[in-house]
C-alpha cells in the first residue's frame, strides 16, 4: 500500500507533499525532525492523503482515473502532480472547507499578538493622559460650580458662607454663618452639599489662601486656587472680587 499525502506545518503554515508506503511511520518522522526537507518546521498535521493499493492491471486504469495509484511509480507521479500548479489547485478545491476553518498559524498568531502588544503599549499612556486631563477639567469645573453655589446661597439666604480648603488632603467643604453677632462662627451647611468633597486621585490642590468667603451682597475677596494632575497640566479656578463669580481657566504647565 502506498500513500500520497499532504501535511501542514503548525509553525509556518506551509504545506508539504510526499509519498510513502507507511503513512504512520512517515508522519512520525516528519514530526520528529528526521526528514531533511521538513526538518525544523514541525509539528505537523496530516491534512490530506490518498491511499494507493497495489492491484493487478485489471484495476489499474480504474484507480488512476479516480485519483489513486497502484504502485510506487504511480505514487511518485501523483506526488509530482500534487506539487504542480494544477495539482495545488486540485488540492485547494478538495480541501476548501478545511483550509477555510483551520484558522491562524503559530507565526500569524505571534504576529497578531505582537501587534496587539505594540498597540496597547502605545495607546495605554495616551489613554491615561487623556483620562487624567478629563478628570482635571471636571474637578476644576466642579469646584468653580461649588463656589458659585456658595455665592448664590449667601445672597439668597442673606448669610455669609465660607469654603475651607485642605491642600494636604485635597479636600474642601462649605460652611455658613447665621449669627451676625458671631462673625467668626461658621457651621457646616446641611444637605447634600454639606459633605466634605475631594478631588480625584492624582489631582492636587494648591493655593495661597485656604478659605474663601462670600457675603450677602454676593461680593468676595479676589481668590484663586490651582489644580494639577500627574501629567503636569494645571487648571486655575479664580473668583473675581467685583463679581464674586468663579471660573475655571487653563494655564501653562
Amino acid at each position: 500500500m502506498f500513500y500520497t499525502y499532504v501535511i501542514k506545518s503548525k509553525k509556518d503554515g506551509k504545506l508539504y507533499t510526499g509519498f510513502t508506503n507507511n503513512l504512520r511511520k512517515r508522519f512520525e518522522e516528519h514530526n520528529n525532525g528526521r526528514v531533511f526537507s521538513t526538518k525544523g518546521r514541525g509539528p505537523f498535521e496530516l491534512i490530506y492523503y490518498e491511499a494507493c493499493p497495489v492491484r493487478n492491471d485489471r484495476y489499474r486504469w480504474h484507480l488512476i482515473s479516480n485519483g489513486a495509484c497502484v504502485d510506487k511509480q504511480d505514487a511518485s507521479a501523483r506526488e509530482k502532480y500534487l506539487k504542480s500548479g494544477m495539482g495545488k489547485r486540485y488540492l485547494k478545491n478538495r480541501m476548501k472547507r478545511f483550509l477555510s476553518v483551520t484558522g491562524f498559524t503559530l507565526i500569524e498568531l505571534a504576529l497578531v499578538a505582537l501587534i496587539i502588544v505594540v498597540l496597547v503599549g502605545i495607546s495605554t499612556p495616551l489613554f491615561r493622559k487623556t483620562f487624567s486631563d478629563i478628570e482635571l477639567d471636571e474637578a476644576s469645573y466642579n469646584i468653580a460650580k461649588f463656589m458659585n453655589y456658595a455665592q448664590a446661597k449667601a445672597v439668597a439666604e442673606i448669610v455669609t458662607t465660607k469654603i475651607y480648603f485642605d491642600f494636604e488632603k485635597n479636600i474642601y467643604w462649605l460652611t455658613e454663618n447665621n449669627d451676625p453677632s458671631k462673625p467668626d462662627y461658621f457651621t457646616r451647611v446641611t444637605g447634600r452639599l454639606g459633605r466634605v468633597f475631594s478631588t480625584p486621585r492624582g489631582i492636587d490642590l494648591e493655593g495661597a489662601a485656604s478659605t474663601l468667603v462670600f457675603y450677602p451682597s454676593g461680593r468676595s475677596e479676589d481668590f484663586k486656587i490651582s489644580l494639577k494632575n500627574q501629567n503636569g497640566r494645571v487648571k486655575l479656578v479664580r473668583v473675581k472680587e467685583e463679581t464674586g463669580q468663579a471660573n475655571a481657566i487653563d494655564t501653562e504647565k
